[in-house]
């Protein structure tokens, strides 16, 4: 799934070849590909992660978030549910294992 602005088509689908050969080795697959109307992308990584790229610096932080994934063991990548890559030099991750909380009452 690929979307953006009127006119963006080229663009977007240049970004997607460039991304999908980035996140191939690393077992990732890119299923959505998003160019907002302000220049930021967005990625749907096997089919539910989300990732916010942003605007500047694409490439290198994708990069950053391949080594980073490259390095976790699969039961600490299952449940990522978002990635945030809109920092200078760091990552923000969510998981999507929602925690519960048990309550007794006597």
């Amino acid at each position: 799934m690929l979307s953006g602005p009127v006119d963006s088509q080229i663009e977007v689908m240049e970004q997607y070849q460039l991304m999908s050969q980035l996140l191939y080795s690393s077992g990732l697959k890119l299923n959505g590909l998003t160019l907002s109307a302000r220049g930021s992308w967005e990625l749907t990584l096997n089919e539910s992660m989300q990732v916010a790229v942003g605007r500047i610096e694409v490439v290198e932080r994708l990069q950053r978030f391949i080594d980073f994934f490259e390095g976790q063991s699969v039961a600490q990548t299952v449940n990522i549910s978002s990635v945030d890559l809109r920092y200078d030099n760091g990552i923000a991750i969510k998981n999507g294992r929602e925690e519960l909380a048990e309550v007794a009452i006597r």
